[in-house]
């Protein structure tokens, strides 16, 4: 029988109260061992204790899951930590000298990173007295940064200058200021920035290239919140706008009430479409001077189209109509309206853009031009067209030498010279996924098999398209290049199946080779490749770089190897 509950209580402090009076008997009672004197009792707390602080635990380099950049000297994580490697017999360790890194601009000629943190406060390498580099503090209140590269003479010295709006409209600068790039009234390099305007919206840029390599010297436009164009910098051709071919080290205002420029990088030709709808033109585009000032082309603008090494100009309204002008008749360009002739505005400012057609989305110039309309349908002329010629419907994907079409069959142009032309489409294959026109050709079907298309010239010196079958249950293909030792160009094609695995074939491997399984995502051209565990795997000159290889050419697509890095708490 279960005893009550009271029982059990009773009993327990029966024990209990025995226990307590045997212990009285063995220790000497006296008041003091109750209560000790108030003299000796401790000083009371008037504040709460303030605990020991627990340390953070320390960050290390575990494993790669995300990042945000990787770099031959640096990893900035996708937590915004900015991590630094060194080399020590041959192993590397990387330490945290940053954090809240938000984003990271590159230098194109020098690769110097710059880092913008969350407070938009930007910091960058910078090499001390002792040839080592040190993270310096360089502004605060970055909007936006731009950075200007060049050449001094033969590539054999380079330099770096960087251009900053800040978040309150103002504009500065620092670096190398030579040619007066900084646009400060000097020729003074800046080791710290110095103002330059206020209210700037946006900045564009011009770069020469001169034909032995030998220097960039760039001009620099810069448009205000008020939409007013300034610029300085080289103004060989006229390309600043403002009268003159001086040099200007300082602004010197263009045109107001601009919308949009855009300066073409391939000659001294400037565009800009105003608010209100016009479009503008000056300096030397191709073989097409406009000359040293704004000219007016016409109204009603809603983009501008042209492509490197043509003549022909065409303008885009919101409606979808179509006009053109420009052109070389001689060779083939021409504008579309049915005439042979050359609409010459630069030369004759009362002509004016002629109509070519209407309902217009898309426009490819490359000697021959490609209009998609809104139904689908694509037309084309130049070459031995001087009107629109309707040669497919229904298309889907255009691109300058071949379109896909809303049925998923891939198309390329017939002819790949002046001569012949691109003018019959030419059928490739059905059910097409995706294509990569890179340096392979790679074709992905919907059915996951990957085809490469290999165009060569016959016995007849005719142009053949041959599709090869490579391998099925493709996601993803990649074709690219590598120099090897004696700096010859290597090809070689790179794909990943639906399983993971990644494979390579191309230079002396005519059938695909399996690299390695478990493959996340490829990035090609960053010769870089993330594994589902997270890891990192490079191979070329980035991986000789940051595995301390001195023969950087030891580390080819084929045997990529394991850099690191996930940080992780």
């Amino acid at each position: 029988m279960k005893k009550p509950a009271t029982m059990t209580m009773t009993v327990i402090l029966g024990i209990t109260l025995t226990l307590a009076l045997v212990a009285c008997s063995l220790w000497e009672f006296t008041p003091e061992a109750i209560m000790p004197p108030l003299n000796q009792l401790p000083p009371v707390a008037t504040t709460k204790p303030t605990p020991e602080p627990t340390p953070e635990p320390e960050k290390t380099i575990t494993e790669i899951t995300e990042f945000m950049v990787i770099d031959s000297d640096f990893v900035v994580d996708i937590e915004g930590n900015l991590w630094v490697s060194s080399f020590s017999d041959g192993e590397a360790s990387f330490s945290n000298i940053l954090e809240d890194v938000e984003r990271v601009e590159f230098s194109d000629v020098l690769q110097r990173p710059y880092f913008i943190k969350t407070d938009n406060s930007m910091w960058s390498f910078q090499w001390n007295e002792e040839g080592r580099q040190d993270l310096v503090h360089n502004l605060d209140d970055v909007a936006s940064l731009y950075i200007i590269d060049g050449w001094d003479s033969g590539q054999t010295a380079t330099y770096t200058s960087a251009l900053v709006i800040k978040t309150d409209g103002s504009l500065w600068g620092w670096g190398e200021n030579g040619k007066g790039q900084l646009g400060d009234g000097t020729t003074e390099n800046r080791e710290v920035p110095v103002k330059i305007m206020d209210n700037v919206a946006s900045l564009h840029f011009h770069s020469r290239l001169y034909g032995d390599h030998s220097a960039i010297i760039n001009s620099t436009f810069a448009l205000k919140t008020d939409g007013n164009l300034w610029a300085w910098g080289d103004n060989e051709d006229g390309e600043l706008g403002d009268g003159t071919i001086e040099t200007r080290f300082s602004p010197v205002h263009i045109i107001e009430g601009v919308g949009e420029i855009t300066v073409n990088r391939h000659s001294s030709g400037v565009y800009v479409i105003k608010t209100d709808g016009s479009l503008w033109m000056w300096g030397n585009h191709y073989t097409s001077d406009y000359g040293n000032t704004p000219v007016y082309i016409m109204d009603n603008v809603e983009s501008f189209i042209s492509t490197f090494g043509s003549t022909l100009f065409y303008a885009l309204t919101p409606d979808g109509a179509l006009y053109g002008w420009g052109g070389s008749p001689a060779v083939g360009e021409f504008i579309g309206d049915g005439s042979l002739s050359r609409i010459d505005i630069e030369r004759n400012p009362d002509l004016r853009p002629v109509h070519v057609m209407d309902d217009v989305i898309d426009v490819t110039v490359y000697y021959t031009v490609q209009a998609l309309k809104a139904d689908g349908s694509l037309w084309t002329w130049g070459l031995h067209n001087i009107s629109p010629v309707c040669i497919e419907e229904d298309i889907d994907e255009n691109y300058w030498w071949s379109f896909i079409k809303t049925d998923r069959s891939f198309w390329v142009w017939s002819g790949d010279n002046l001569e012949q032309g691109m003018r019959t489409p030419v059928h490739i294959m059905d059910d097409v996924d995706k294509v990569d026109l890179g340096l392979g050709g790679a074709i992905i079907k919907t059915d996951g098999s990957l085809w490469m298309l290999i165009t060569g010239l016959d016995d007849d010196n005719e142009v053949t398209r041959t599709t090869v079958y490579i391998m099925d249950d493709v996601v993803s293909a990649y074709s690219g290049g590598y120099y090897d030792a004696e700096w010859n160009m290597i090809f070689f094609s790179l794909a990943k199946k639906a399983d993971g695995s990644l494979w390579t074939w191309g230079d002396d491997l005519e059938i695909p080779v399996l690299i390695m399984e478990d493959v996340d995502s490829v990035y090609g051209w960053d010769e870089t490749i993330i594994k589902t565990d997270g890891t990192v795997w490079v191979w070329g000159d980035r991986a000789g770089f940051m595995v301390g290889r001195e023969n950087i050419h030891d580390v080819n697509y084929l045997n990529p190897v394991q850099v690191m890095i996930r940080i992780e708490q």
